[in-house]
């Protein structure tokens, strides 16, 4: 056996707990690679030999039950989704009834999964991958390091649920965060307006690749200014990509 610099007994990894060192896995290059018993949480499958590497990586969380329950789940699930494709677009719902719209030539690539709300996004379990995958990104053919903008998004009630490709783009992150809606702690009711205690006054400024760029100061009496400030700027900076363009489409 490899000595270990770290004895991982009595350790858990998901449903794994660590029972004592087990002897090495040798690799085709004859590299040793230290491996552990381990037992599962389930109680069905006794004591099983796992490399360190995969108990640290999370490559390795159970002795399969976890993987049977998640597709058991999967399959029970696929029932929940009803769609109706008898309009211009599809329309999905979810198992609590709540709709969410898509391209009809994206039927086919979306029917098999059951499609949920998680944080204002349409998502569902992927058995391939092992995690969640969005409606919006799978439907744009979207690679690991793309952006998917929703054009409209929330809190615009009626288009929180639009997954059409005509409301989809792909973007880069400062074009992504500059048409965010209305954060809930702004007191304003304009983003980038604020009221500065310490001069009594309404201050506008907008961010810039992370950077706060300061518009300027206004009176009490003079909002109606300091939010013109704010919507110039977003069109000189923004562009089509700020919030006020891209509620249209």
């Amino acid at each position: 056996m490899v000595k270990v610099r770290e004895s991982l007994v009595g350790m858990k990894f998901e449903r794994l707990k660590v029972i004592r060192q087990a002897e090495d896995y040798i690799d085709k290059r004859g590299i040793h690679h230290a491996c552990w018993y381990v037992v599962c949480s389930c109680g069905k499958s006794g004591e099983f030999s796992v490399r360190a590497t995969d108990l640290k990586s999370g490559k390795i969380k159970s002795c399969g039950c976890l993987f049977k329950e998640k597709n058991q789940i999967l399959k029970r699930n696929k029932k929940f989704n009803k769609y109706d494709l008898s309009g211009e677009y599809g329309i999905g719902y979810t198992s609590k009834g709540e709709e969410f719209w898509f391209d009809k030539d994206d039927y086919d690539k979306i029917k098999n999964y059951s499609w949920h709300y998680q944080n204002s996004y349409v998502c569902a379990y992927n058995p391939k991958s092992n995690c969640d995958i969005r409606l919006h990104r799978l439907v744009m053919d979207a690679k690991d390091d793309q952006i998917v903008d929703h054009i409209v998004h929330p809190p615009i009630t009626e288009h929180q649920y639009d997954n059409r490709k005509s409301n989809l783009r792909i973007v880069t992150r400062t074009q992504n965060a500059a048409n965010t809606y209305l954060k809930s702690n702004n007191t304003s009711g304009v983003t980038g307006v604020c009221w500065d205690k310490r001069y009594n006054k309404w201050v506008a400024y907008i961010v810039l690749k992370g950077k706060r760029k300061h518009l300027g100061y206004f009176d009490k009496d003079d909002f109606d200014n300091a939010v013109k400030a704010r919507k110039d700027a977003e069109e000189k900076y923004f562009g089509e990509y700020s919030f006020d363009k891209s509620q249209v489409i």
